[in-house]
This record gives C-alpha cells, sequence and structure tokens, in this order.
C-alpha cells in the first residue's frame, strides 16, 4: 500500500511547519508528502525549498479547491494508491494515519475515502469539519459498535484518505470552486459509487482562529469566504438534491434569503451578488 499526503498552503508558515512535522512523525509513514503553495508570500516557498524531503509544486492562487486538485492529481499520477490531504492548519495525532490505515474499511472493495475525526485547540470537535452522516445505512449501529467507524456521505479536507480508485471512477475536485464546500461536493460525489467512513479513533487538530462552522457565524470582515460559500452551498445543494427537486427549491430559497439579507446589510455590489448567484447555474460535472 503506497501513500502520498498532499497539503495545501497559504501565507500560514507557522501552521504549515507543524503540519508537515506531525505528518514526518506518524506512527505509520508516508512514501511521499507532496505540498502544494499557492504562491505564498510570507516566506513559505524559502522554507519549503530548504526541505530535502518533499515535493513542492508552486502554482498561482488557486485557493484550497485548486490545490487540492493539482495535489490528488499529482499523488494519481504517481501511481498511489491512497493519498492523504489536509490544509496547512492541520495537525494529526502521532496516530492519525495509523488508525486510519488499519480501520477495517480500509480492505473493503467500494471504501473510497476514510475520514479522521477533527478537533479544535480546547479539545471540542471541530464544528467546520462535522460530516454528514450516512444514517439510511442499515449497518451504522453495527460499524460504529464493532469497528468504530461510522458511515457519511461526505466530509472536509481536514485529514481525508482518498482511494486511487475513487478519483478513477469519480475525477477531481472542481478547481473552479475555489474555496469552501469543494470537499463537501467531491466526497458527495464519490460517496455515489464508494462509502465513506470517519474514523472514531485517528484524531486530528484543526488549528483556525475560532471554533465556528455555520455561514451565518461568520462576520463580514470575512467577505471573500462568504460570497464563495455561498456560491458554493449553491453546488453542493445542487449536487445532493439532484433528483428530488422539491428539498432542492426549498433549500435554495431559504439560502437565496440569507444571501439577500447579506447583500442588503453590508451593502455588497451588484456584480458580487451576481457571482454569488452564479452557483445556481454553475455546470456541475457528471459522474462518470
Amino acid at each position: 500500500m503506497k501513500i502520498a499526503a498532499v497539503v495545501v498552503t497559504y501565507n500560514r508558515l507557522n501552521l504549515l511547519k507543524d503540519c508537515i512535522n506531525a505528518i514526518r512523525n506518524q506512527t505509520q509513514k508516508v512514501d511521499e508528502i507532496i505540498v502544494v503553495n499557492n504562491s505564498s508570500t510570507d516566506g513559505t516557498l524559502e522554507w519549503l525549498e530548504e526541505q530535502k524531503d518533499l515535493t513542492v509544486i508552486t502554482q498561482e492562487n488557486l485557493g484550497g479547491a485548486g490545490g487540492f486538485y493539482t495535489g490528488i492529481k499529482t499523488a494519481y499520477e504517481k501511481g498511489y494508491d491512497w493519498i492523504w490531504c489536509m490544509d496547512d492548519d492541520t495537525i494529526p495525532q502521532a496516530k492519525a494515519l495509523e488508525f486510519l490505515v488499519k480501520c477495517d474499511a480500509i480492505n473493503e472493495k467500494f471504501t473510497g475515502f476514510l475520514s479522521s475525526v477533527s478537533i479544535w485547540i480546547d479539545g471540542e470537535i471541530h464544528k467546520m469539519n462535522i460530516p454528514m452522516f450516512d444514517r439510511n445505512n442499515p449497518a451504522w449501529l453495527d460499524y460504529i459498535f464493532k469497528n468504530r467507524i461510522v458511515p457519511i456521505k461526505s466530509t472536509s479536507f481536514v485529514s481525508i484518505l482518498i482511494n486511487s480508485y475513487a478519483v478513477i471512477e469519480c475525477g477531481l475536485p472542481i478547481k473552479e470552486m475555489f474555496i469552501w464546500s469543494d470537499d463537501v461536493e467531491y466526497t458527495l460525489r464519490i460517496s455515489r459509487k464508494f462509502k465513506g467512513f470517519l474514523v472514531l479513533d485517528s484524531i486530528v487538530l484543526h488549528k483556525t482562529n475560532k471554533n465556528v462552522g455555520a455561514l451565518k457565524e461568520y462576520n463580514s470582515k470575512e467577505f471573500n469566504k462568504i460570497i464563495y460559500g455561498y456560491r458554493n452551498r449553491f453546488i453542493v445543494l445542487r449536487r445532493m438534491y439532484e433528483k428530488e427537486n422539491i428539498k432542492k427549491i426549498y433549500y435554495l430559497l431559504n439560502d437565496l434569503k440569507q444571501v439577500i439579507r447579506l447583500a442588503f446589510k453590508n451593502k455588497w455590489e451588484i456584480r458580487t451578488i451576481k457571482f454569488v448567484l452564479s452557483g445556481l447555474f454553475f455546470k456541475i460535472p457528471k459522474i462518470k
């Protein structure tokens, strides 16, 4: 089993150092660490060039989505069986990868991805990285009781181990989504054909400034995240409810109401509102 770690970074050098050191110190070693640098300007490139055990790809800033597109594509083309993805503010515990690799689900033919449990600096579950649980799976409780794994439909790129067969069947992340919810869309796409699991013993620290998850918890100072967040949420809702038009319309209308409210409150420009609404017409790739 050949495993590559993929880390996407942008202007967070100190966090990146902690992330890389945590990967280096895993009890289950990876075969290669691939770092995708989105044209950082804080000394990241200079530090990366000094590291002899890293494969470094520097590209224009294509956001997290573009970074994982490049990283997963590179690892797949190099022939890795599994690809361990994370952001630069992810600090995996020493046995995080070992628990992913040793869980029973990794031997199942149709396992597409395995996800770690994300916690914040206070030890609480990180609100941003709560997966979508697959409660329709008839073996849901059985998996938890016997294997300490939970069937899930989607998760984040904060420590996820992706099967290369899922890349063959389902393609790559949508790089045009740039940031936010690209991971949800990608794992939803994979879970249409493969199984996904949350591995309860695999723990990572997601070292964000605050422990928030919902879009409404972000303030107007994080304007760029908000507009990408809502645009991409429209894309995800369309993916989730492709065959359930009533549910899709209901959730889309709820989000549109929230967008209009924020637009008036923060005096968004018309072109920005158009950008957000473009998620309603975004061309979603078809599943193979």
